[in-house]
């Protein structure tokens, strides 16, 4: 895989085997095992054999008040700095009141000129991600996580795209879009990753139809239909073959690399392999495959030690911690109608793939149930629906029915 896409072209770490990284890290930082306060002589022992500091324990406590953090700050200063979200005001506070003559500094312009575009910028800025707070969503769990004794790897996960429909056969910045952050500790499995990947393609089967009156139920759940997956991660396959109908996607990839001399690639089980035994490259990308042809790239963004800020609660792992918003597609003939069907090669309209509504689709595309002109038709499950269609099939159904 490194022959086709070269690391170093993404600015991709060396492969890294985080589990002895962090072990050796560890034994050569001092990191404290919980939040407890340490006594002055446990500190004044790390600073000697960690630093070679012999300090007294009056010295210490100088070291102490000069080095806190409210050193770093002034009383003038905005309490709500710094942003860790985007605010739900129409402008971004400044850090200090503004003096005239700070306002001959370029730094400054700029951020007056774009307080005055906030209300359209900021809108733009809160469509593209939401992200969970991990304190709301663990009040009232039991803490079963000790600070600093696992790591935490940080996923993307990107929307699937073909490379085919790209500009010149090239992948843009407009196909490569997150779909979901994911945190997973080292302890997880990569089954336990794959599951909390919700790829609209898992909850509804998209085939050509001839009418809109057919019976939905039955293209729901595309997930137990064609249970099967796969990861591929440095030149191994790790595939899911608990399902009884589940076959190796690998198999034939396996078979083409071989008879074409590229390689034998390795193959595992999802379930086996946690990410404490991995090895991986940060900023890579590696491939998620389900559902036949749904593949998303898949991207080790960050690693870090559990630290007392993080989620502490084990079962909340993997933990989706933003996401990229989701609208629903307007029908291409009404524009106000949510479209909930895919309309290809029409000869009766002036581009090749569009989104319709029943209404629309039913008085323009049909005269008395029967088919105008030549076009294939698809249901189109709007994603939207399918981050909650697990629960509510029967709703689905209805909905793309018209009713």
């Amino acid at each position: 895989m490194e022959n086709l896409y070269p690391p170093e072209n993404y600015n991709a770490t060396e492969v890294i085997h985080m589990k002895n990284y962090f072990d050796k890290f560890m034994k050569n930082c001092y990191i404290p095992k919980s939040e407890k306060t340490h006594t002055l002589d446990e500190v004044q022992t790390v600073l000697k054999e960690d630093f070679g500091l012999a300090l007294s324990s009056e010295e210490l406590k100088n070291l102490e008040e000069l080095c806190t953090t409210d050193k770093l700050k002034l009383p003038e200063e905005n309490p709500e700095l710094p942003l860790k979200h985007v605010p739900k005001s129409h402008v971004i506070p400044h850090v200090h009141p503004l003096i005239p003559e700070a306002r001959s500094f370029q730094t400054v312009k700029c951020k007056e000129e774009f307080n005055h575009l906030a209300k359209e910028l900021l809108y733009e800025l809160k469509i593209r991600r939401v992200e969970f707070d991990p304190k709301v969503e663990d009040s009232g769990l039991v803490k079963d996580l000790q600070v600093s004794s696992t790591f935490i790897n940080t996923i993307n996960i990107f929307t699937p795209f073909s490379s085919c429909s790209s500009t010149e056969n090239r992948v843009t910045s407009d196909d490569l879009k997150i779909q979901y952050v994911i945190e997973v500790l080292g302890t997880n499995t990569l089954l336990d990753l794959a599951n909390a990947i919700q790829c609209p393609s898992d909850n509804f089967i998209i085939k050509e139809i001839e009418t809109t009156t057919l019976d939905f139920t039955e293209h729901l759940n595309a997930k137990e239909k064609y249970p099967s997956r796969c990861f591929f991660i440095e030149n191994v396959f790790y595939n899911d073959m608990k399902h009884p109908k589940a076959i190796d996607y690998s198999e034939v990839v396996r078979k083409w690399a071989k008879e074409n001399n590229i390689g034998e690639f390795k193959t595992d089980s999802m379930e086996n392999v946690t990410f404490d035994k991995l090895k991986t490259r940060l900023g890579y990308g590696y491939v998620y495959i389900h559902q036949g042809n749904c593949e998303h790239i898949v991207m080790f963004a960050d690693s870090r030690i559990l630290q007392k800020n993080d989620c502490l609660v084990q079962k909340r792992y993997p933990r989706l911690t933003s996401m990229k918003r989701t609208h629903g597609r307007h029908c291409f003939i009404c524009t106000h109608d949510q479209a909930f069907w895919w309309v290809c090669d029409s000869d009766r309209l002036p581009v090749r793939k569009t989104f319709l509504c029943t209404k629309c689709l039913q008085s323009y595309h049909y005269v008395d149930g029967q088919k105008v002109g030549n076009f294939k038709l698809y249901p189109f499950h709007n994603e939207m629906i399918s981050l909650g269609s697990a629960e509510n099939e029967e709703e689905d159904a209805e909905i793309l029915c018209g009713v």
